[in-house]
């Protein structure tokens, strides 16, 4: 699923945003951040947080970037495997949403000399995490932080009954 917060239409792989929207939209959400360093995880979740009164869980990574941590780190396939059979017991769960978020590497790499974080070699670890995010079984949109602030972002999310 994909959302394009720049038109703010929204265009979803494999769910519709009607469905997406009135899936137990009363209830309390388990919301997976993804995205590669400094592309706006921890500010997407205090948005997230502040604008829902913390009704929804709300957590940094899940299966997903746990998945592209090991392909990036060669961290074995004994423990992506376990993080691929705990995606596909999430995905058995109807109020589970996974938030990529994505930034141009322009970007990120200004947020890491303005924070002093190591500098990454984002395109790489891009596109690991996009292979991961597109093969997942989980319920999830696309959001880019490049240009929008995450608090826009969020209200957009709102407005759609996404959140």
């Amino acid at each position: 699923m994909e959302l394009n917060t720049t038109t703010n239409a929204a265009s979803f792989l494999g769910l519709g945003l009607s469905k997406l929207a009135t899936t137990h939209d009363s209830e309390p959400k388990i919301i997976i951040l993804e995205g590669v360093d400094r592309s706006g995880k921890d500010s997407m979740q205090d948005a997230i947080d502040s604008a829902t009164k913390y009704k929804h869980m709300v957590m940094d990574r899940g299966p997903i970037g746990f998945k592209a941590y090991c392909d990036i780190y060669d961290k074995g396939y004994k423990l992506y495997k376990a993080y691929d059979d705990i995606e596909k017991e999430m995905a058995t769960l109807s109020n589970v949403l996974v938030i990529y978020i994505d930034c141009s590497t322009e970007v990120l790499v200004d947020r890491c000399i303005r924070t002093n974080h190591e500098v990454l070699d984002f395109e790489f670890h891009k596109r690991v995490y996009e292979s991961c995010f597109d093969a997942s079984p989980l319920r999830k949109i696309k959001v880019d932080t490049t240009e929008r602030h995450v608090t826009e972002i969020v209200q957009d999310l709102i407005a759609e009954g996404i959140l």
